[in-house]
């Protein structure tokens, strides 16, 4: 009976002792996988060079890496989950490419017209003889016809041109491209072109069609008038100030000279004041 009871015990210390080695080994087996796993060099794709906002990615703005694995904090992006994307954020050089930062189009941002006082109208730039697309939201202009006076050369070219003030602080609301309004003059916007007899997408700063300006509608006449009788309207940026009583007589010179500098890069005659 005792020698059974030192066999009983034997077995189990046996079962115990195996039990722990077998532990053992699994653990040191388990740690040696990860060890292999935190070491395995994965590659992943980054920037080759800074991408600015709203560029679509293609080839040329990838570069290969190879990192542990260990150091790969979220999933890498395969090339196909890269390319025809647009960033919708700056990603800089060697910067791993991140799912967030990307889109599948351009991110809009919200368009707005600024409220107009007397009356909200939409004229081309093309109707101007010096659009500037340089003009931005709340900024004021004055609109003056030029128009020929005297009689022309055997060429139709006139000596003479004369200025007339048609509106004066005209305050910019905002801007009209394809029908839609726009906070910029400028934008950028996916342009598709042929190349290689492949038709491929670049992202290019595209002109408004219009300007939407705040103006009167007696204003509004004259102007129409004065361009249907074959009169140049100018655009003129100038300073104003709402909350000030604003006299445009008082920057009539500067104005004039401006118009003049204008005229003459535009090989139109050197305009003078009109007496009406």
């Amino acid at each position: 009976m005792q020698i059974n009871k030192q066999l009983i015990a034997i077995i189990i210390l046996a079962s115990l002792l195996f039990s722990a080695i077998g532990a053992a080994l699994f653990f040191f087996k388990k740690n040696q996988q990860t060890q292999k796993a935190k070491n395995e060099l994965v590659t992943i794709y980054i920037a080759k060079d800074d991408i600015p906002k709203d560029t679509l990615l293609t080839i040329e703005n990838l570069a290969q890496t190879t990192i542990a694995k260990e150091y790969v904090l979220n999933t890498p992006l395969t090339k196909e989950e890269i390319i025809g994307k647009y960033t919708n954020e700056k990603i800089y050089k060697h910067e791993i490419f991140l799912k967030q930062k990307l889109d599948t189009q351009i991110v809009k941002e919200e368009k707005k017209i600024l409220d107009f006082k007397k009356s909200s109208y939409n004229m081309k730039f093309e109707i101007f003889k010096n659009p500037n697309y340089a003009l931005v939201q709340g900024e004021y202009i004055n609109i003056i016809s030029v128009y020929p006076e005297g009689t022309s050369d055997n060429k139709g070219r006139f000596e003479n041109f004369a200025v007339e003030y048609v509106a004066s602080n005209i305050k910019v609301l905002g801007f009209i491209r394809n029908g839609k309004h726009e906070s910029l003059s400028i934008t950028k916007q996916p342009v598709k072109k042929v190349v290689d007899k492949k038709t491929v997408e670049e992202i290019e700063e595209v002109k408004s069609d219009e300007v939407v300006l705040d103006i009167d509608l007696d204003v509004l006449l004259k102007l129409t008038e004065n361009y249907n009788k074959g009169n140049q309207l100018w655009m003129v940026k100038i300073a104003y100030d709402e909350t000030k009583d604003n006299n445009p007589e008082q920057t009539k010179e500067e104005i004039k000279n401006e118009i003049k500098t204008m005229a003459s890069n535009s090989q139109v005659s050197t305009p003078k004041e009109s007496s009406n």
